[in-house]
């Protein structure tokens, strides 16, 4: 879920031009006097039948502010979407923070640095570790010669808020031992084993697993099985989604997968069907992988209410407070114009201002949002 930010004070800093009216007049030294107009809920104001002469006389600009600070300010926004405003009264928040993004699909071919994988054999050549082959045999072949592949990917290249929407593996046929048909499936491995050490009896090249017959602890439910296998070389792809977002929640370890063929402890004879594994010295050929995720990018608009400055303004600079936690961000705009409503005659949005306190930059106008 991704934190909310909040946004407490927005508020546009404006120097008044031509408001005037009859002024107080103050004697302050011989020669001297000061006026002052003082507006205490401004219009439009015309600056008529004034004279002002004598050296060093001059009218000063008036410095003002307008912003919305409040829960009632805000709530007169010209548009919201996805915004809360009672939540934190004077606060606008993102309302809902479970959005996904954009999916974006990850395709690789871990190095051999990166991918764990193996084969399991029983039958001739004795209790051997395959972890260096360039080779994964999977089925059984009626010498009698059983085989089970093992892969594992310690780390999966995607961000730590992804949610997985699918996962696959893909591996490579290019020679079968005979044309039977196989099935083969994937199933979840339970206990740890060492690329280069596990065996059909030991998963650690010492320690046998704990299936008194060997071969490899796993989870006896498939996870997924593609049919029909039987000597067309090309790519074989599995779905893993399910894996893949237990081992990333931490629903259960990482010890990898098992690649089996479907009624090979019964004896069925399926062949050996052989793959190529992460040290296939064609690196095209090697197990990859396809991660299609998703992650959270809630996003919150508020287009504020027009802001008066009660007659032609030179809008100065704009301040707003925000929490922004770490992944969030906030882009604050403005624009400009002089008629009642927005519309054509109005600028168009501004650059968004980098900072808070920013210049606005000169436009004479009498609103801003």
């Amino acid at each position: 879920m991704r934190p909310a930010w909040g946004l407490a004070v927005l508020g546009l800093m404006f120097l008044a031009s031509g408001v005037a009216a009859d002024p107080a007049v103050t004697s302050i030294g011989a020669h001297e006097g000061e006026a002052v107009w003082a507006f205490s809920n401004p219009s439009n104001y015309t600056f008529v039948n004034a004279t002002i002469t004598g050296p060093g006389v001059s009218l000063a600009t008036v410095l003002g502010s307008a912003g919305d600070t409040t829960q009632a300010e805000f709530a007169q926004a010209n548009a919201t979407t996805n915004i809360d405003l009672a939540g934190s009264p004077g606060d606008a928040m993102i309302a809902n923070t479970s959005q996904s993004g954009v999916p974006a699909n990850l395709k690789f071919q871990p190095t051999p640095s990166q991918l764990e994988d193996t084969f399991l054999h029983k039958g001739g050549g004795g209790n051997t570790n395959f972890g260096a082959s360039s080779d994964l045999w999977v089925g059984y072949w009626g010498n009698p010669e059983w085989n089970r592949a093992l892969i594992r990917l310690p780390t999966f290249p995607v961000p730590a808020n992804a949610t997985v929407v699918d996962a696959r593996i893909e591996l490579y046929l290019y020679a079968t031992a005979t044309l039977d048909s196989a099935s083969i499936a994937v199933h979840r491995v339970t206990t740890g084993w060492l690329e280069l050490g596990a065996t059909w009896n030991d998963y650690d090249g010492s320690n046998p697993w704990n299936a008194s017959v060997g071969g490899g602890d796993f989870d006896p439910a498939s996870v997924d099985v593609v049919a029909g296998i039987t000597n067309a070389t090309g790519w074989y792809a599995w779905n893993v989604t399910s894996l893949v977002r237990g081992w990333l929640a931490g629903t259960y370890a990482n010890d990898g997968m098992l690649f089996r063929a479907v009624g090979d402890d019964a004896r069925l004879g399926t062949g050996r069907k052989q793959f190529f594994a992460s040290d296939a010295p064609n690196a095209t050929l090697r197990p990859r992988f396809t991660i299609l995720y998703v992650t959270a990018d809630s996003t919150g608009l508020l287009d504020s209410r027009s802001l008066d400055a009660g007659g032609a303004a030179t809008w100065q600079r704009i301040r707003w407070n925000a929490n922004v936690p770490a992944g969030t961000s906030i882009e604050i705009r403005t624009r400009t114009g002089s008629s009642s409503s927005v519309d054509a005659s109005w600028s168009a949005w501004s650059a968004p201002y980098a900072s808070s306190g920013n210049v606005v930059g000169v436009s004479s106008s009498t609103r801003s949002c």
